[in-house]
């Protein structure tokens, strides 16, 4: 992979990238370390070259199997929804956890899953495979580095697995919110990307540097449309700016508004998709959008705005600027 292709997922993704895939890599060399002592004791190397296998299938089964176990409720430890996003009322009122969210389930959980539980049984055995290792080949000072660069992995993992989770129960609301459509109502999804590379036209390398990518917002409308049919459009903007600037993205949806939906478009009311770029989290995007009804006389009204997980709620929009 190229780094302006490396550069372009981050822009989709960072904390896939970042927790994920770059974690993943960092295992898979870590594991490379291990290989000369395991070499030496057998000529097959056949329990790292085993690990290798689990941690493929490991990162297999978070990235496209892990959310299919996910249930709002379940006995099992692993699939509970509730258990995985509630929080500690008593913990809450002591300030620990946001207030609003959602309390803990009150059943017990008598099972755990083995698939789920194997991140944790794959970082106890490598961390195992470590102290093996005799002292004479690994002194006792560098098995702990080893160890402790294991458990900053194991941190990164679990960060990462939390954001999938997160991310499911995101992307089930976005999901239900556009199936309950109805004339009249629409869906915006909006994309800030700072410095995005196109990966089909660009410069050659030597033209690109020193440059810095384009800065573009994207959206994306859903709309259902008086005959029943569900319609969508993209609209896109480009700012020569090089920051997230929330006064950028606030234009952008007001002339999105004004020039593409009223009087265009059979829409009056609209909820907001957006990650939780700087861009839309701050004061001026959120009240700016509170003036919307006002701005276009009564016409046109947001009636929610659902800020996502980094990098989530917008995966139609990555692949519009991925086509780009």
């Amino acid at each position: 992979m190229t780094s302006k292709e490396r550069q372009t997922l981050q822009a989709l993704d960072n904390i896939t990238e970042e927790f994920g895939r770059d974690t993943f890599e960092a295992l898979g060399t870590f594991l490379n370390k291990l290989d000369p002592f395991y070499r030496e004791k057998n000529n097959a190397g056949a329990p790292v070259d085993a690990m290798r296998e689990r941690l493929k299938n490991l990162q297999e089964f978070i990235k496209y199997d892990l959310a299919l176990h996910m249930e709002e409720e379940s006995t099992c430890l692993n699939h509970c929804l509730k258990h995985a996003c509630g929080s500690d009322q008593s913990a809450e009122r002591l300030g620990k956890f946001p207030k609003g969210c959602p309390p803990k389930c009150d059943h017990e959980h008598t099972t755990v899953c083995e698939e789920c539980e194997e991140m944790n049984f794959f970082f106890n055995e490598l961390t195992e495979m470590v102290k093996q290792i005799p002292n004479r080949k690994l002194s006792m000072r560098n098995k702990l580095k080893y160890i402790q660069h294991l458990e900053f992995l194991k941190h990164k993992l679990e960060f990462y697995v939390t954001h999938v989770i997160r991310s499911f129960i995101e992307d089930g609301q976005k999901d239900k919110m556009v199936e309950e459509l109805v004339a009249g109502k629409a869906v915006l999804i909006l994309d800030f990307k700072m410095k995005w590379t196109s990966v089909i036209r660009h410069e050659s390398a030597g033209e690109f540097f020193a440059k810095t990518g384009t800065a573009w917002h994207g959206i994306l409308v859903m709309w259902m449309s008086e005959d029943g049919i569900l319609r969508h459009q993209y609209h896109n903007h480009i700012s020569q700016d090089q920051a997230e600037d929330s006064h950028f993205v606030l234009t952008s949806v007001y002339q999105f508004l004004l020039k593409d939906v009223i009087d265009v478009l059979p829409i009056s009311e609209i909820a907001v998709f957006a990650d939780s770029a700087g861009c839309y989290r701050g004061q001026d995007f959120i009240y700016g959008l509170g003036h919307i009804a006002k701005l276009t006389e009564g016409r046109v009204k947001i009636t929610d705005l659902y800020i996502a997980e980094a990098g989530r709620g917008k995966s139609i929009l990555d692949g519009h600027f991925g086509r780009s």
